[in-house]
């Protein structure tokens, strides 16, 4: 017995040894070009596993190098096959900590601390601004701020926040900040959103303020080019500012430096304000026109949206754009004037070029896609009312099939948390129905608890963990339920009185819920959420209007907002925090 099992191992050890000594298939070494392609095709993957935390090109070892927690290469490795990656073309670390971002959000209306020697003052940050000989960034904020006795550290949140590039008080009442590299300052203002410009209002308009003491203020232009004479409450000179702009907008200590829009358009920053409580008769306030101070240290203003630009390709399309990021590529569908979907798709600046979704499926009404498993899910919904569904790898279309079960009257809209894909519609009864498609199939269609309706379709959209679902009611005011922890919580009216007579956009970007909304006049409005409180609602500069929903979308790290126009072309807006 010993002999023959000494056999056996033996006549395997020869055979190993003849399968070793066989020439093997030559596998290409891949080059610095080829894993740089790699790279990017893993740095536009739609989900990342917890666990990995980064990657990165290795041109000697001939790999590119994902980064992953101890415990967590087995998910790295599927990752990286998942996307494409061949086993060969990897290596795997694993390394301590999480990274964590350094720079931390600065919108204009956010407080911050100048410690001096005896005393430390406080004033809100004004409007987020680029040195243009430098290219350094930072904010905009009141002169006076800068004129404590021995002026110290700049400080927010307990933390050094950045130096002062230049202050001129008395006669103006200006200053900028150079934050950081741990500051990120935005283009958008607390409570009030994206800033889009510079032009300056007339007398009679409508402005509004943010700051640290009273939040967001409004009120009305009164008079330009106002000369203020600030008296001394310690006995020293008084402080003659020439050039400001009045209004009866609220605004108290604290809140100096802070931001003035009039809708979308930056104004000024707040100077000061008459010695009276705000209710009282004949109250002011004061603030800096922006553009003296931006001409004044040679800044140039930070604008949130690029502008609207035509979506290459020449199609002509009759429904609302529906937009996903899918294998390194944002990917746009619409229906077209035969009921088709037509796709293009853009991998970093280079569309493909508008062609049919393959099947021939019709629909009435605008397509819904979302991305689940790695895989691309477009949804219509047949003249009938039926839903179809018609998934997409990199190269290769399923075909179409049928979800069994139920009808809708309107477009689908779907989105995915926690692995599972939530496909939501209208119903007949203009109640909200799901089914979700999980490890075991689709769930089968359910009603959404709260008996919330809507006359038209929905939109949802994955945020911070949750769904944020969006519905237009009978009267046009717009509504927000929340899906966690494996429940509905219940519908709430978005503030601000906004209204739409379509679907919405939804997208979170930036660490905020970000709304779209069709107004009246067919131009578009937008509104965010921090998750308890809501910004107002601004409408959009740019002369963009469309005659259907928009649609948003996150790709390259920067926010995609899409709209057909009245033309009947699809056009794309690009924001940059």
């Amino acid at each position: 017995m010993r002999k023959i099992t000494v056999g056996w191992l033996g006549a395997v050890s020869v055979a190993g040894a003849m399968l070793v000594s066989t020439p093997a298939v030559a596998q290409p070494t891949p080059d610095r070009a080829a894993l740089e392609r790699i790279k990017v095709r893993l740095d536009h993957a739609t989900t990342v596993p917890v666990g990995v935390t980064g990657w990165h090109t290795d041109a000697d070892g001939h790999t590119v190098v994902l980064q992953t927690l101890p415990g967590t290469a087995g998910a790295a490795r599927q990752f990286a096959q998942d996307n494409g990656v061949p086993p060969e073309a990897v290596r795997v670390d694993e390394i301590a900590g999480q990274p964590l971002q350094q720079s931390d959000r600065l919108a204009a209306g956010r407080g911050y601390q100048i410690v001096g020697a005896t005393q430390t003052a406080s004033c809100s940050a004004g409007f987020a601004v680029t040195e243009t000989a430098s290219g350094d960034a930072g904010f905009v904020t009141a002169g006076h701020c800068r004129a404590l006795p021995q002026p110290g550290p700049l400080v927010a949140d307990g933390r050094p926040l950045g130096t002062w590039g230049g202050h001129v008080f008395p006669d103006n009442d200006m200053a900028w900040v150079r934050t950081n590299a741990t500051w990120r300052p935005t283009a958008e203002v607390t409570g009030l959103g994206p800033v889009n410009g510079d032009e300056p209002a007339t007398e009679d308009t409508t402005v509004c303020r943010s700051g640290i003491t009273t939040g967001v203020q409004c009120g009305t232009v009164l008079a330009t080019d106002v000369t203020v004479v600030y008296r001394s409450r310690t006995g020293g000179p008084d402080n003659r500012v020439v050039g400001l702009t009045m209004t009866d907008a609220c605004a108290q200590p604290g809140d100096s430096g802070g931001p003035f829009v009039a809708g979308d358009q930056a104004q000024g920053v707040v100077s000061g304000a008459t010695d009276a409580t705000c209710d009282q008769p004949g109250f002011r306030s004061y603030f800096q026109p922006v553009r003296p101070i931006l001409e004044r240290f040679g800044l140039t203003l930070r604008r949130y949206w690029q502008g609207w630009t035509e979506v290459p390709g020449g199609q002509f399309v009759t429904s609302s754009p529906a937009v996903t990021t899918f294998a390194g590529s944002e990917y746009v569908f619409a229906r077209r004037a035969d009921g088709q979907i037509v796709h293009n798709a853009r991998t970093g600046t280079h569309w493909s070029g508008w062609s049919p979704v393959p099947g021939g499926r019709t629909t009435p009404d605008a397509p819904a896609v979302t991305v689940h498993n790695n895989m691309l899910y477009l949804f219509v919904r047949d003249d009938a009312g039926r839903v179809h569904v018609q998934t997409a790898t990199r190269t290769t279309w399923s075909g179409w099939s049928v979800l069994p079960g139920g009808t809708t009257p309107s477009a689908p809209t779907a989105a995915v948390v926690d692995g599972r894909l939530h496909l939501i519609v209208r119903a007949g009864n203009d109640k909200l129905v799901e089914n979700v498609h999980g490890d075991t199939g689709w769930s089968g269609w359910s009603v959404l608890p709260g008996n919330g309706t809507t006359p038209d379709a929905p939109t949802v959209t994955e945020h911070d963990g949750t769904l944020r679902l969006a519905v237009r009611a009978e009267n046009g005011r717009i509504y927000l339920n929340t899906y966690a922890s494996g429940a509905w919580a219940g519908w709430i009216p978005v503030s601000g009185n906004g209204w739409t007579a379509s679907p919405l956009g939804l997208a979170s970007y930036d660490g905020l819920l970000r709304l779209f909304a069709r107004g009246g006049n067919d131009h578009l409005f937008t509104a965010s959420s921090n998750g308890t409180t809501f910004s107002r609602w601004v409408e959009l500069s740019g002369n963009g209007a469309t005659p259907s929903a928009p649609a948003a979308n996150v790709y390259d790290g920067t926010l995609h907002l899409y709209a057909r126009g009245l033309n009947d072309r699809v056009y794309v807006n690009t924001a940059r925090s």
